[in-house]
C-alpha cells in the first residue's frame, strides 16, 4: 500500500491542494518558498512518524490571508494499492472505488481515506485524526493501535545523522532493530543477547570490585561500590538496605537494544558519510519483508551533506533498490539539479504558484518518445528549468551568452534577480521542452512564462553555378511564412510565446544592426584566440582586430545590409570555422563594458533606447520583455 493522494485544506500557503503521488519515488522541485516543506510536515501530522519526532501544530500552520487566520484545517490522505493481508487487517477502515485510473486491475478496488481535523479556539488548538470514508461523515477515530500501522519514515534536512544513530534513551537504532522479527529480537527470558549482558554484567561486578580507594581516616582500602553503597545506607538510615552495583541497564531488551550503537571503525568519519549510514539504516524497514506497514519514506532535501557524484549513486540506488523492488514509496525534496536531472521526468512534482503538478504520463502533454528524449539529454544544466520562475529557450551558446548582458541592459536588473533561466537546449527540439510544462487536464494551468528564441534558418535559394533562382521578393515571403510556422508550432496559450529571428542566424542578424563593427571585432579576436595555444596579447590583439574590422566595413561600404551581414557570416565566420561561441562571449563583454561606460542614468537610457530601435534584433528585446513582465 502506498500514499495515492494527499489534500490539503487551509494549510499554511494552501488554500485548496490535491496532489497525486506515485507508488514508487516522488521528487519534490521547485523555488524556494514554493511550498515543498509545508507538503511533508503535512503527512507528518497526519500519519506521524515512526521516529516519534515531535510535532507541535502552531497557528501559523493555518491558511493566512491578508493577515486574517483560518480557524479550521484539514490533511486527507488516500492509501491505495492495498493487497489482500492489508484489506483483511485494516477490513473495518476499507472503502471500495470503481474501477479508475488509480485501479484498473479489479471491478471495485479498496482505499483507506485518513484525515485530520485542526480547529483553533478560544487561543487553543484541538486537532483529531479520522479513519474510513463513511457518507456524510468524517469516519471513525483512529485507534492508537492502527495508527502505528501508517507511520512513515522522516529524514529532515540537515540532519544530524552522527547524533540520531549514538545510544540513548529511545534511540532510533533500537526502535527499527525492534520491528525485526529475529529469535535474538524476541523479548523473553531465554533471549540470547539478554543472557549476553547477564554474563557481562557478573564479569563488570567482579572487575569493577577491584577499583578500591583508601578513605581518609582509615586504613584499610575498600571497593568503591561498597564506599557509595556504605554512603547510601547512612543517608538511608532505617529503611530498607538497597544495594547498587556497576552493570549494563538488562531489565529489558528494548533498554539492552537503546544501549546499542552503529558506528564506523575509523573514529571519526565526515558528515556526508555518516549521512549515509543514517539513511541505510533508516530504509531497513523498506528491506525488512515482515514488516507490516505503510512503507513510505519521507526525506527533505536528502543531498544534505553529500557530493554530486553520492548524490547520483544515492538516487540510482533507492530508485532500483527501494520503490521498485520492494514496493516502497519515497517521497522527497530536492534543491538538487544533479538529482533533478538523474529522476526519470515522471518521478517529479513541480511545486509552483501554490500547486504541485505531478509530471508522470498522465497528467502532461509529454509523449512516450519526449520522455525517453528527455532522459537522454536533459543535464544538470537544463535541469534547472525546474526552480526556475521564468524560462527562456535558446538553441546555441550564442544566445545563451549574449541574452543575460542584453536583459541587463533592457530590464535594468539581471535574470537571476527576476528568477530567470536561461536553458541552452542545444537544438530545436523545443516542443520536447516547452510540453513539460503544458497538462492534459487544461484546469490544471500551469502559469510560467516560456520565451522561445529560435534562428529563422531560411537562406536565398542558389543553383549549382552559384546564381540565385529566387528574387529577394520571393525570399522575403518564404521567410515570412517560415516565421508564421514556428511560431504556430511551439507558441502555446499565452504563456508560452515564440521569437524568431528575422532573417537566418542570429549571427547574421547582429551582422545587419547596431553591432556590426562588434561582433566583426569580436570574429577576428575570436579567431586568434582559439588557434592560439599561447593567448596573445590582450591589448596589441584589440587593437589589430579593431583595425582590421574597420578596414573591412570600409572596403565593403557599397553593399547593402543583406549582402555585408551575408558576407561577415559566411566568409567572415563560416568559411574560417570561427567559433560562435568564442565569439559570443567576446562580443557579450564589449556590449557590456560599452554600457558600463556610460555614467549617467541619462546616458544609460539612451543607449537603452538605442538599442530598442535596432530592429535586427528586436525579436530577442521582445523575449526579454515577455518574461521581464509579470505573471498574469
Amino acid at each position: 500500500m502506498y500514499i495515492s493522494e494527499l489534500k490539503l485544506e487551509n494549510f499554511r500557503k494552501y488554500k485548496n491542494l490535491n496532489i497525486k503521488f506515485n507508488e514508487g519515488l516522488n521528487v519534490i522541485v521547485g523555488e524556494n518558498n514554493s511550498g515543498k516543506t509545508a507538503i511533508i510536515d503535512a503527512m507528518r501530522i497526519l500519519l506521524g512518524t515512526q521516529g516519534n519526532e515531535f510535532y507541535r501544530v502552531e497557528r501559523e500552520d493555518f491558511y493566512c490571508n491578508n493577515g486574517k487566520y483560518e480557524n479550521e484545517f484539514k490533511i486527507t490522505c488516500y492509501i491505495r494499492g492495498i493487497n489482500e493481508k492489508e484489506g483483511g487487517m485494516f477490513l473495518e477502515f476499507l472503502s471500495f472505488e470503481e474501477k479508475n485510473e488509480n485501479c484498473i486491475n479489479a471491478e471495485y478496488c479498496p482505499y483507506i481515506k485518513i484525515e485530520t481535523i485542526a480547529k483553533y479556539k478560544e487561543n487553543k488548538i484541538f486537532f483529531d485524526t479520522f479513519i474510513g470514508d463513511i457518507k456524510d461523515d468524517i469516519g471513525y477515530r483512529i485507534p492508537g493501535e492502527i495508527k502505528e500501522f501508517f507511520k512513515v519514515v522522516f529524514l529532515k534536512p540537515l540532519r544530524d545523522a552522527e547524533n540520531q544513530m549514538v545510544a540513548k534513551k529511545n534511540s532510533r537504532l533500537a526502535q527499527i532493530l525492534l520491528n525485526f522479527d529475529s529469535d535474538i529480537l524476541k523479548d523473553d527470558d531465554n533471549n540470547e543477547l539478554v543472557e549476553i549482558i547477564k554474563e557481562a554484567n557478573k564479569s563488570i561486578k567482579l572487575k569493577t570490585r577491584e577499583i578500591k580507594v583508601k578513605p581518609i581516616g582509615q586504613e584499610n582500602e575498600i571497593s568503591i561500590i561498597e564506599l557509595i553503597n556504605d554512603f547510601i545506607e547512612q543517608m538511608n538510615a532505617g529503611d530498607v538496605q538497597s544495594n547498587s552495583d556497576f552493570k549494563i541497564k538488562d531489565n529489558s531488551l528494548k533498554e539492552i537494544l537503546e544501549r546499542v550503537s552503529i558506528e564506523f571503525d575509523s573514529p571519526k568519519e565526515g558528515l556526508g558519510i555518516e549521512n549515509l549510514l543514517f539513511t541505510a539504516v533508516e530504509f531497513l524497514l523498506l528491506k525488512n519483508s515482515s514488516y507490516f506497514g505503510l512503507k513510505t519514506v519521507l526525506i527533505e532535501e536528502i543531498e544534505a551533506h553529500l557530493h554530486p557524484q553520492t548524490q547520483l549513486n544515492l538516487i540510482n540506488y533507492l530508485t532500483e533498490n527501494y520503490s521498485k523492488k520492494e514496493h516502497g514509496q519515497i517521497i522527497m525534496t530536492t534543491h538538487s539539479p544533479n538529482i533533478t536531472s538523474k529522476v526519470n521526468i515522471e518521478n517529479l512534482l513541480i511545486c509552483k504558484d501554490n500547486n504541485v503538478y505531478n509530471m508522470g504520463e498522465k497528467y502532461t502533454n509529454l509523449e512516450k518518445g519526449d520522455y525517453k528524449f528527455l532522459s537522454r539529454f536533459l543535464d544538470v544544466t537544463k535541469a534547472n528549468l525546474f526552480f526556475a520562475k521564468k524560462l527562456i529557450f535558446v538553441e546555441g551558446d550564442a544566445e545563451n551568452l549574449l541574452i543575460p548582458v542584453l536583459a541587463k541592459i533592457i530590464l535594468g536588473k539581471t535574470l537571476e534577480s527576476e528568477g530567470i533561466s536561461v536553458i541552452n537546449v542545444g537544438n530545436t527540439a523545443f516542443l520536447r521542452y516547452s510540453r513539460i510544462f503544458q497538462r492534459k487536464d487544461e484546469s490544471e494551468f500551469f502559469n510560467i512564462k516560456i520565451a522561445i528564441i529560435t534562428d529563422l534558418d531560411v537562406r536565398r535559394k542558389k543553383n549549382k553555378d552559384g546564381k540565385w533562382i529566387e528574387t529577394e521578393k520571393q525570399l522575403i515571403e518564404r521567410e515570412e511564412r517560415t516565421k508564421k510556422e514556428k511560431e504556430s508550432y511551439y507558441d502555446y496559450k499565452n504563456n508560452i510565446r515564440t521569437f524568431v529571428s528575422p532573417k537566418r542566424t542570429l549571427e547574421y542578424c547582429i551582422a545587419m544592426g547596431k553591432y556590426r563593427k562588434l561582433l566583426l571585432q569580436s570574429i577576428y579576436e575570436a579567431e586568434k584566440e582559439q588557434n592560439s595555444n599561447k593567448y596573445p596579447d590582450a591589448v596589441k590583439k584589440i587593437i589589430e582586430c579593431k583595425e582590421n574590422a574597420e578596414k573591412y566595413l570600409e572596403k565593403n561600404k557599397g553593399l547593402d545590409d543583406n549582402e555585408l551581414a551575408r558576407k561577415i557570416y559566411e566568409e567572415e565566420m563560416l568559411d574560417k570555422k570561427v567559433s560562435k561561441a568564442i565569439t559570443a562571449q567576446i562580443l557579450a563583454e564589449k556590449i557590456e563594458s560599452e554600457y558600463n561606460l556610460k555614467e549617467t542614468i541619462e546616458e544609460k537610457q539612451k543607449y537603452k533606447e538605442e538599442l530598442k530601435k535596432d530592429d535586427k534584433i528586436k525579436y530577442l528585446i521582445d523575449a526579454i520583455e515577455f518574461v521581464g513582465e509579470e505573471n498574469e
